[in-house]
């Protein structure tokens, strides 16, 4: 499938819903902040932003079921929040390795690595 114009990857057949906005604003955003990305970066990206997709809506059933009594349900809801919270963490991470921007140059060779252990 190709990208949209904007140079977000598809996710959804059709991206006018208000779901797919959501999905392209995020997605905007992590562009925004991390600059080009490699190729193969485009499947962690779209997954990235699907899991704020998934992050919103956790997060409204949540609120439901707080709003409704259902304390045990929203503590349930709050263990799947944190796997995904971390797993949208782990993401962006790899992400940002990908383009370059963690503030960590890459290391060129072992002896290179070596002599950056001998420096601690």
């Amino acid at each position: 499938m190709r990208a949209l114009k904007s140079g977000v990857p598809r996710t959804f057949g059709s991206h006018k819903t208000p779901k797919a906005a959501a999905y392209r604003d995020h997605v905007r955003a992590l562009l925004e902040r991390l600059g080009p990305l490699p190729r193969n970066a485009r499947v962690l990206l779209r997954e990235a932003g699907r899991l704020g997709l998934d992050l919103q809506r956790l997060r409204e059933d949540q609120d439901a079921a707080l709003r409704r009594g259902r304390r045990a349900e929203a503590r349930a809801l709050d263990d799947r929040l944190v796997t995904l919270r971390s797993q949208l963490l782990t993401f962006e991470a790899r992400l940002e390795e990908l383009t370059g921007r963690n503030g960590h140059r890459k290391v060129r060779s072992g002896a290179e690595l070596l002599a950056m252990r001998g420096r601690r």
